[in-house]
C-alpha cells in the first residue's frame, strides 16, 4: 500500500509538470526566440524551477545576462553587473536578489532557482545562497520569451558557456499539497490501533471504544502539523506553533513522570524527519533551531526504546545503558546548541551562507586549549549558562524517558511491531522530505562538509609534502640580540593613508613617522596579486614574479631565518584552516611559536596576545616576529570595535566630490573603511611600542599589507575585474639607531631607491638584506636596500602567476606592468609638461579638497578652484549653481601652499557691490598665507571697480564670457562655449563675418582698457579669434586657456604624442602663461 500510494503521488506531480530543456553541452549564446514555449503571468497555483550549468569567461560588457524569461524587466533574468560594483543577481520585476561574489571565471558552476508557494530559493554549486518570500510585484513575472546566453530583450550577451538548461513549470494543486498529510494520518491511525490491540479484526471496535487512542492520535496529529509549519516556514502560524510546542511539552512530561510508555513510535518518525529538515533548511539559531536540537535528543531516546522491545537486560546493565545513553543525548544537545548559537552569530540562515569547510577544519584540527579559548571568546556568559542549564534539564528528561521504559514489563511483543515502526519512520521521513521540496538535497550539506574536510586535509598533506625537500640552503647570521618585526596588513590601500597624502587624518602615528629620521616609506609599492594567499605565498618566499620560482616549493623567510639561528614567531588574526588558507598556514607553522586568535576578531585582541607572549622572548637572541592582521578586510564594520567612531567631518562634497552624492556609499563603505585604516594605525603603534619595550633592540619594524582595495571604484579586490587600486599598498620600515649607524650605506641606498617601483613579492631579499642573513638564496638585484637593485619602471610587474594558481578560487589574469598604472602615467605626463613648459599646466576645477591634494600628488604645481563671493566671506563652489560649506580660507589651510606655484581662482562675483568685500577678504588671505605672488583671480564681471584688484597688486584675469552685458557675440564663439562636450569645434573666420568679429574685439578691448587686468582667459577653440583680434589690440596682456579636446585624457600613455601639435601651438603662442587640463580626479565635482 505504501509503495502504491507513493507511486501514485509521484505520478500526480509529474503529470502536472511542463519542461523546456536545452542539453547542448557547448551552448554559447544560444537563444530561443519564444516560439517553442509560451508562458502567462505567474500565479500562486504554479511552481517553477530553473537549473543549468555555466562557465563565465570574464566581462566583455558592462552587463552580462545568462538567461531571461521575458523582455527587459518583465521576466526573470540572471545578470552580472560589471558597471557598478562587480556583483550579480537575479532580477525580478521591481526587485533584485543580489548574490555574493561574481563566480570564478573559467570554472563550471551549477545554478538552481526554485519558486514554490511564492517562496524563492537559489542554490549556487548546491549551496543555498538565498531563501525568502517574493513580493507581489516580483510575482508578476512573465515567461513568454525564454532566452539562454543573453537577456534584457536579448541585448546583453553572456561571455561564456551554458549547458543542461532546464525550465520546469508545475501546478501547485491542492491534491498534491495535502495528499502526504492525509495519507500519513491514515497510516498513523491504523498503526496506533494495531499497536494497541495487536489484532486487526478489532480495528473498528477499539477505534471507537478506547479514548486513549483518540487522544494519542490528536497529539501526534498536532506534531504532524507542527512539522509541516516548520517545513513551510510560515510566519502566519508562529503563535499557534509556539502554543502547540508548549502543549506537546506538557503531554510529554506528563507521560514521563507517570512512567507510561507510548504504545507506538509514530512520534519518533515525526521527530526524526522534523529534525533533518530543520537542521538543513531552517538553521538560523532561532527558537526553531534550538527546538530541532531537542527533537533530536528525544528522537534518539525513542529509537533506543524501540530496539529495547526486543532485547531485555538485567537491571545493572539497564542502568549502565541508561547512563551511557543520557550522556550521549546531552552531548549531542550541547554540540547542536553551540552550533545553533554560532550559526546565528555568523549570520547563517536562509539568506546567508552555510557552514564553511574552513570552520569545520578549525573544529576538527583544534586542541583542547584552543577549543576552550574559542568558547569563552565567542559565546557570552548568558549563552553558556543557558546551554548548561538546559542540558541538565534535557539529561533529566532523557533519563526519566529511558528509565521509565526499562522498568515496564511487556508481554507478547512481536517482531512485526518493530518492523511496523521502522516502516513508519521511513515512510514519514519520505513524506516530509517531499513536502519540504528538498528531496535529495537533505544530505547534501553533510556530504559537502565531509567532502570539503577531506579535500582540505588532502590539500594540507599535499602542500606539506611539497615543502619537505626545500631546506637545502645555507644561512648564517653574525651578532645577537636583534629583533625584527614584520607586520602584514589586509586590504589596505595607501591612498587612504594620511601619511601618503590622504585628506582624512587616518594615520596619526604614521604621520609622525614621516618626520622620523630613522623611518623610510616606499612611495611606489605594489602587491603581486589582489588576494591574500596568492600574494603572501610570494611575499613570504623566495619566489617572485621575476625569477619565476614556484612559491609552494620555495623556501620561506621563516625557514631561512630559523636556519640562520633566529627564533621565529607567527601571530595571526586570520583563518588558520580552509581550502584557500592551507598553503599560508603551512608556511606559518614553520615558525618556532605559532599563535592564532581563537576566531577572526579585532586586531586589538591580537595585540593583547602579543603583549602576553612577548614577555617570554629571549632578549639576547635574534628574533623575528611576524604579525598577520585582519586589517581592513570586508566587512569593514566588523574590523573595528563596536563603539569605534566611523564619522568623519571630511564627508561633504567639498572634500569627496561626486562621491558625497552617494550617502549610502559614504556611510556604509567609505567611512567604515577609513576607520579600519585608523584602527590599524593605532594597532601598529601598540605593537611597535609593546615589542620595543620588551627587547634590547627593536632593530627594524616593517609594515606592508597583502594587497590593496579599490574602495572609491567600488570593486574592492577581485582579480577578475582588476584595477591598480587593488595593488597600491603602503610600505615603511622603522630602523633603530644602532642599525642605522651600522648600516649607513644600506640606509642611504634604501632612501635613494624609495621612489623606485617595488613589488612586495621582493620582501624575501629585502629582509635578508636588512637582517644581514648570509645565504646562497639572497639576490641583491631584488633587494631595494641594495645599490644593485635592478627593478625599474621598465620591468616591474604585478599579477603574474604560474600554473599552480588555484583557479577554482582565484581568477588568472594577464601580467600587468606597473608602468601601465594610470596614476604613474599621469605623473609621467605632468612631469614632462612641467619640465618643458615651466609649470604652465594647472589642474582644472579642483573645488574638492581631495581633488586639490590629488593634483599636487600627481605633480601639478597648481590648480584652479571656483569660489563665490558672499556678503560675509568667500565660499568654495561654482555659484550660483553650487556653493559648498567651506570658505576659501579653510580650503587654503588644508592644502600645502609651499607645493603650489600658481593658483587660478575663478571668482563668481554677480554683484558689483561685493567687489569691496572680495578685496578685503583677499587682503586678509595674503596677510595670513602670503599668496599674492601665486594667485591669479579670474572674473567675467564688467565693472570699472575691478581695476582695484590690479591696483592692489593682485593678478586679475578677465574671462571672455560671450554675450557680455548684451554685447553682440558672433555665433561661432557662442557655439564653442555651449559645446562643453570636449569635442573640437572649428572656428571659421571669413570675409562674411570678419567685421562682426572685429567689432566684438573692439568692445572687449574697451572693457580691458577700463579694468586693466593682468591677463585674459578664453576657451582654447577661441584661440584663432584671440590671436587675430585681441592680442594686436592689447599687447600688454598675459593669457590663460582651457578646454583643449586633444588634452582630455591625461592617463593615456600616448598623451604627449597626441598633444604634440597643441603643445607646439601653445609654446609658440605669445603670452600664454596658464593652461588648465583635466586631472581625471577621483573627487571630481559635476555641476548639477
Amino acid at each position: 500500500m505504501i509503495v502504491v500510494l507513493l507511486i501514485y503521488w509521484v505520478k500526480l506531480e509529474r503529470d502536472e509538470i511542463r519542461v523546456y530543456e536545452l542539453n547542448n553541452s557547448n551552448a554559447i549564446n544560444v537563444v530561443n526566440n519564444g516560439s517553442e514555449i509560451e508562458r502567462i503571468n505567474y500565479n500562486k497555483d504554479k511552481n517553477y524551477e530553473i537549473s543549468f550549468e555555466f562557465k563565465f569567461y570574464g566581462f566583455k560588457n558592462n552587463f552580462e545576462n545568462i538567461f531571461q524569461t521575458s523582455k527587459i524587466n518583465d521576466g526573470i533574468r540572471l545578470e552580472l553587473a560589471n558597471a557598478s560594483t562587480g556583483i550579480w543577481g537575479v532580477v525580478f520585476p521591481g526587485n533584485v536578489i543580489a548574490l555574493e561574489n561574481i563566480p570564478t571565471i573559467n570554472t563550471w558552476h551549477k545554478f538552481n532557482l526554485n519558486i514554490k508557494d511564492g517562496n524563492l530559493s537559489i542554490y549556487i554549486d548546491n549551496e543555498l545562497k538565498y531563501k525568502g518570500v517574493l513580493q507581489d510585484d516580483a510575482l508578476k513575472f512573465k515567461t513568454d520569451d525564454i532566452a539562454v546566453g543573453t537577456g534584457f530583450s536579448k541585448e546583453r550577451p553572456f561571455n561564456g558557456e551554458v549547458k543542461n538548461f532546464k525550465f520546469l513549470e508545475s501546478k501547485n494543486s491542492k491534491v498534491l499539497k495535502y495528499y502526504p498529510v492525509i495519507t500519513f494520518n491514515i497510516f498513523l491511525i491504523l498503526l496506533l490501533i494495531v499497536n494497541k490491540e495487536k489484532n486487526i479484526k478489532n480495528f473498528f471496535y477499539i477505534g471507537i471504544k478506547d479514548k486513549r487512542i483518540i487522544f494519542e492520535y490528536i497529539a501526534f496529529s498536532i506534531m504532524v502539523l507542527c512539522s509541516i509549519i516548520i517545513l513551510k516556514g510560515s510566519l502566519v502560524y508562529n503563535k499557534v506553533f509556539y502554543c502547540e510546542i508548549i502543549l506537546l511539552a506538557m503531554i510529554s512530561i506528563y507521560y514521563f513522570f507517570k512512567k507510561i510508555n507510548f504504545q507506538n513510535i509514530g512520534v519518533t518518525s515525526i521527530l526524526a524527519s522534523g529534525f533533518i529538515i530543520l537542521k538543513n533548511q531552517l538553521i538560523n539559531a532561532s527558537i526553531l533551531g534550538v527546538f530541532s536540537d531537542i527533537l533530536l535528543v528525544f528522537t534518539i531516546t525513542y529509537i533506543i526504546r524501540l530496539f529495547n522491545y526486543k532485547f531485555r537486560f538485567e537491571k545493572k546493565i539497564n542502568y549502565m545503558i541508561t547512563f551511557v545513553l543520557v550522556i550521549i543525548s546531552t552531548l549531542i544537545f550541547v554540540i547542536l546548541s553551540l552550533f545553533s548559537i554560532y550559526a546565528m552569530k555568523i549570520n547563517l540562515g536562509s539568506n546567508s551562507k552555510n557552514l564553511f569547510n574552513d570552520e569545520l577544519l578549525a573544529i576538527f584540527q583544534t586542541n583542547i586549549q584552543e577549543a576552550y579559548e574559542f568558547i569563552i571568546t565567542f559565546f557570552s556568559f548568558n549563552e553558556i549558562f543557558f546551554i548548561v542549564m538546559f542540558t541538565l534539564f534535557i539529561a533529566f528528561l532523557s533519563y526519566v524517558n529511558i528509565a521509565s521504559f526499562n522498568n515496564i514489563q511487556f508481554k507478547n511483543l512481536r517482531m512485526k511491531i518493530i518492523i511496523c515502526n521502522i516502516l513508519i519512520l521511513l515512510f514519514a521521513t519520505a513524506c516530509l522530505t517531499f513536502i519540504s521540496g528538498v528531496g535529495q538535497s537533505i544530505l547534501n550539506p553533510m556530504i559537502r562538509l565531509g567532502a570539503g574536510y577531506k579535500q582540505s586535509m588532502e590539500q594540507m598533506a599535499y602542500y606539506q609534502n611539497l615543502r619537505k625537500n626545500n631546506h637545502d640552503m645555507t644561512a648564517s647570521k653574525s651578532g645577537k640580540g636583534e629583533t625584527y618585526v614584520i607586520v602584514i596588513g589586509e586590504s589596505s590601500n595607501k591612498r587612504h593613508y594620511s601619511s601618503y597624502g590622504y585628506f582624512r587624518n587616518t594615520t596619526p602615528w604614521l604621520n609622525t613617522l614621516r618626520n622620523d629620521n630613522n623611518t623610510i616609506f616606499l612611495e611606489n609599492a605594489y602587491a603581486p596579486y589582489v588576494h591574500t594567499v596568492p600574494a603572501l605565498m610570494k611575499i613570504l618566499t623566495s619566489a617572485n614574479q621575476y625569477n619565476k620560482e614556484i612559491d609552494f616549493t620555495s623556501p620561506s623567510i621563516i625557514e631561512i631565518a630559523r636556519k640562520a639561528g633566529f627564533k621565529t614567531y607567527w601571530f595571526s588574526n586570520q583563518n588558520r584552516y580552509g581550502l584557500g588558507d592551507n598553503p599560508l598556514t603551512i608556511l606559518a607553522e614553520a615558525a618556532d611559536e605559532v599563535y592564532f586568535t581563537p576566531r577572526t576578531g579585532l586586531d586589538g585582541e591580537l595585540c593583547n596576545i602579543i603583549q602576553n607572549k612577548i614577555k617570554e622572548i629571549d632578549k639576547n637572541s635574534n628574533n623575528i616576529i611576524f604579525v598577520h592582521m585582519i586589517g581592513s578586510h570586508a566587512e569593514y564594520t566588523s574590523r573595528i570595535p563596536k563603539n569605534y567612531s566611523t564619522q568623519w567631518k571630511e564627508s561633504g562634497i567639498e572634500y569627496l566630490g561626486n562621491n558625497a552624492r552617494d550617502p549610502e556609499f559614504v556611510s556604509k563603505i567609505l567611512d567604515p573603511y577609513d576607520a579600519t585604516i585608523k584602527y590599524t594605525d593605532e594597532n601598529l603603534k601598540k605593537i611597535y611600542e609593546t615589542v620595543k619595550s620588551a627587547v634590547n633592540d627593536l632593530t627594524a619594524f616593517v609594515y606592508l599589507p597583502d594587497h590593496g582595495e579599490d574602495v572609491y571604484g567600488k570593486k574592492f579586490h577581485n582579480a577578475s575585474i582588476f584595477t591598480f587600486e587593488m595593488t597600491r599598498v603602503p610600505f615603511f620600515t622603522v630602523f633603530s639607531d644602532s642599525w642605522k649607524n651600522t648600516n649607513v650605506d644600506k640606509f642611504k641606498s634604501l632612501k635613494n631607491n624609495s621612489m623606485d617601483p617595488f613589488s612586495t613579492d621582493l620582501l624575501f631579499d629585502y629582509v635578508l638584506g636588512i637582517t644581514g642573513i648570509k645565504s646562497d638564496l639572497y639576490n641583491d638585484k631584488y633587494d631595494i636596500s641594495s645599490y644593485d637593485y635592478m627593478i625599474n619602471w621598465d620591468n616591474a610587474v604585478t599579477m603574474w602567476s604560474d600554473n599552480t594558481l588555484q583557479t577554482n578560487l582565484y581568477a588568472k589574469t594577464r601580467t600587468y606592468y606597473l608602468a601601465e598604472d594610470p596614476l604613474f602615467i599621469k605623473k609621467q605626463n605632468i612631469l614632462k609638461l612641467n619640465n618643458k613648459y615651466g609649470n604652465k599646466f594647472l589642474a582644472l576645477c579642483n573645488d574638492a579638497i581631495g581633488s586639490a591634494l590629488e593634483s599636487l600628488q600627481l605633480g601639478f604645481k597648481g590648480f584652479e578652484v571656483n569660489v563665490t563671493v558672499t556678503e560675509k566671506d568667500i565660499k568654495i563652489g561654482h555659484g550660483p549653481e553650487e556653493v559648498y560649506d567651506i570658505t576659501l580660507d579653510e580650503f587654503l589651510s588644508r592644502v600645502p601652499l609651499n607645493a603650489i606655484d600658481k593658483l587660478w581662482i575663478d571668482m563668481k562675483l554677480e554683484d558689483e557691490q561685493l567687489i569691496t568685500n572680495a578685496l578685503e577678504y583677499f587682503k586678509m588671505l595674503d596677510e595670513k598665507y602670503n599668496i599674492k605672488d601665486k594667485v591669479v583671480i579670474e572674473s567675467s564681471l564688467i565693472d570699472i571697480k575691478m581695476q582695484e584688484f590690479t591696483n592692489s597688486g593682485w593678478k586679475y584675469m578677465f574671462y571672455l564670457q560671450p554675450r557680455l552685458n548684451n554685447i553682440e557675440c558672433p555665433v561661432e564663439i557662442q557655439n564653442i562655449v555651449e559645446n562643453k562636450s570636449g569635442k573640437k569645434v572649428d572656428l571659421q573666420i571669413n570675409d562674411s563675418n570678419y567685421d562682426l568679429f572685429d567689432v566684438y574685439a573692439d568692445n572687449i578691448s574697451t572693457i580691458l582698457h577700463q579694468q586693466k587686468p593682468y591677463s585674459f582667459s578664453f576657451w582654447y577653440e577661441s584661440k584663432i579669434f584671440v590671436d587675430r583680434f585681441i592680442k594686436p589690440k592689447n599687447s600688454w596682456l598675459k593669457y590663460g586657456t582651457f578646454a583643449i579636446p586633444e588634452m582630455a585624457l591625461l592617463s593615456d600613455k600616448d598623451f604627449m604624442i597626441k598633444s604634440i601639435k597643441i603643445l607646439e601651438d601653445i609654446e609658440n603662442s605669445y603670452g600664454i602663461e596658464y593652461v588648465l587640463i583635466d586631472s581625471e580626479s577621483t573627487y571630481v565635482i559635476s555641476l548639477n
